[in-house]
This record gives C-alpha cells, structure tokens and sequence, in this order.
C-alpha cells in the first residue's frame, strides 16, 4: 500500500482534466510577445525556482504561483458565464468518467480574454519566456509545441476519475483560483501510482493561488475527488503543451 503525502507544503495538485477537440491553440512560444514589463513576473519566477520530483511520476508543485492579491483578482474575474458543462458518467471500458464545466481560452484572440488582471496572465502564458521557463523546470523539449489554455469549475458532486493523459500532451501547468478554498472543501487532487484511488500516494487540496506542473507519461496516473456539498466552486487554469 503506498503512503499518502498530505502535508500541504507541498501539496501535489496535479491534474489536466479533458481534452477538447476544439479547444483553441496557439503555437508557442508566441510570435506576437508582449513587453517583458507587462509579465506576471512572479509565475516565471517561480517555475525557476522549484524543482521536478520523480516520484510517483515527474511534476512539481508550487505553494504560491502567484501574488496573492493577483490570484484574488483572477478569482473575482473567473468568467464562469462561459462555461460549457460535461457529463461523462457512463463511459466504455478503459475511458475515464468525469462531471465538470470547461470552457477553452483562444490566446490569439485578446478581444475575448476575461477583464481584470487576465490579459497580464494570458499574456505570460503566451510569451516565450514562459515556454522557455516550463522546458528548463521539466526539461521537455518544448520547442514547435502548441499551447492549449482552458478554464475548469467542479461543483459539489463533480468529479475526474483516474486516467492518464492523452499522448498527445507533453506539459500542463494548472493554476488554482478557488476563492476561498480550504482544506475542508474536499475536491483534492489523488496523485496516484495505478489506475485506482486506493493506489493514492498523495492528496491535496487547489489552496488559491496554488500551481502544479505535470510531464505526461504512461504512469502518470491522477484524479480529482468531489468538492464538499459547502465547498465553493472548484476553479483553474490550464495550460498545456502539445505535440
């Protein structure tokens, strides 16, 4: 039986949820790169300054990706209007089931970004610094990847169950914006080393602002369990790299 890691220092939250066929790419890093001086600094500087674990598969974990007040105001700004609900319940053999809302970011289209601080973290996204920041942390070759940017929401009763991701996926870097969140409200991510919850080696809870960075193998294992009945919404970022 492997031993759960609970300890919130370094909360494992680690998951790229369901990928779209029609999610929006942009091919990164991006030609049309903003001025270094409209970056959100702190989300380079940290994906520099963590390191990769390899164990039960290779990710990392940030405790604060971002500013605090910049999370905060990315929480307020959560455009939840636009979200599209899926109902996965039933599935065939081998396929994961999955009840969430999602809603794909084109990052070529800045007319449709979300107001508030969201074009300063779509813009970092975008830029190549931030693909250069991503392949050193996990030392993929990220070079001719595309990008793909997508909003999350689970609500009480939603859930992923345990899969690895498609092989088209190299990178994905997930950020946390769950205004409010605490370690009661359940919807932890299960950072597995099989394809079963009871295989679970760590558990944690998306802490506001928090961030994790997966690197796709056949082993990488995941799931996110359902938010408690008072919990919040469950909501995030994600932002992966593609073959």
């Amino acid at each position: 039986m492997p031993t759960m890691d609970t300890d919130a220092q370094h909360s494992d939250t680690l998951y790229t949820d369901v990928q779209h066929t029609d999610t929006p790419y942009t091919e990164a890093p991006g030609a049309d790169a903003p001025p270094t001086d409209t970056l959100h600094a702190p989300l380079l500087d940290g994906l520099a300054n963590t390191r990769l674990r390899s164990a039960p598969w290779r990710y990392a974990w940030l405790d604060r990706a971002v500013a605090p007040a910049f999370a905060a105001g990315l929480a307020a700004a959560f455009p939840s209007d636009r979200l599209d609900r899926l109902d996965r319940s039933e599935r065939r053999t081998g396929d994961k089931t999955y009840r969430l809302g999602t809603h794909g970011i084109d990052l070529g289209d800045r007319a449709q970004w979300p107001g508030g601080p969201w074009p300063q973290l779509l813009a970092t996204l975008a830029c190549p610094a931030y693909t250069t920041a991503v392949a050193r942390l996990t030392g993929v070759d990220l070079s001719g990847a595309r990008l793909a940017v997508s909003l999350w929401e689970y609500g009480s009763g939603d859930w992923l169950a345990p899969h690895v991701d498609k092989a088209d996926k190299l990178v994905t870097q997930i950020l946390y914006l769950s205004a409010g969140w605490t370690e009661e409200h359940g919807g932890r991510l299960l950072v597995l080393d099989g394809p079963d919850t009871a295989r679970t080696v760590a558990a944690h809870a998306p802490l506001p602002g928090s961030s994790a960075v997966l690197v796709r193998s056949r082993t990488s294992w995941h799931a996110v369990e359902s938010p408690a009945s008072a919990a919040p919404p469950r909501r995030s970022l994600t932002a992966t790299f593609l073959r």
